[in-house]
């Protein structure tokens, strides 16, 4: 599957598809953390820092999101987002793997933030993330 994979960066046009699938994505974790998924603080997590934001494609068609900011020695791994469909497929291994193996290659580390009770934990331990600090809803990560 991941032979059709690709990548491109974001654009303003993307962002009602950034939307929907931040609500598809997002909104079950948000509300298992405690907290009220809304509106303004979902655009406000799509714009932020939406220069590193890159779509991910399968055969062509937009199916996630990538947003790493690749500054200094740690790298911060912002969002990935994969439709539904495309999820339990290895994907989103294979994606965060490679953005390990381009950090490694640019001296820096990755980190990343986790909410709790999001089933994605357990991918970001298995590929050997460990938690540096924790929030009351998140989980701060770091692969060194």
């Amino acid at each position: 599957m991941s032979t059709n994979l690709g990548f491109r960066a974001a654009t303003e046009k993307d962002k009602q598809f950034l939307l929907q699938l931040r609500i598809a994505t997002m909104n079950r974790h948000i509300s298992n953390a405690g907290l009220e998924p809304n509106h303004e603080n979902h655009i406000e997590r799509i714009n932020y820092r939406f220069e590193s934001a890159q779509i991910i494609e399968y055969a062509g068609q937009s199916i996630g999101l990538l947003k790493v900011v690749k500054e200094g020695s740690v790298w911060d791994l912002v969002q990935i987002q994969l439709d539904s469909n495309f999820q339990g497929k290895g994907l989103g291994r294979k994606i965060i793997q490679s953005v390990i193996v381009e950090a490694k290659e640019n001296g820096a580390r990755v980190k990343l933030s986790v909410f709790k009770k999001n089933p994605a934990l357990g991918l970001y331990l298995s590929l050997g993330f460990i938690t540096y600090m924790e929030t009351e809803n998140t989980y701060e990560m770091l692969f060194s």
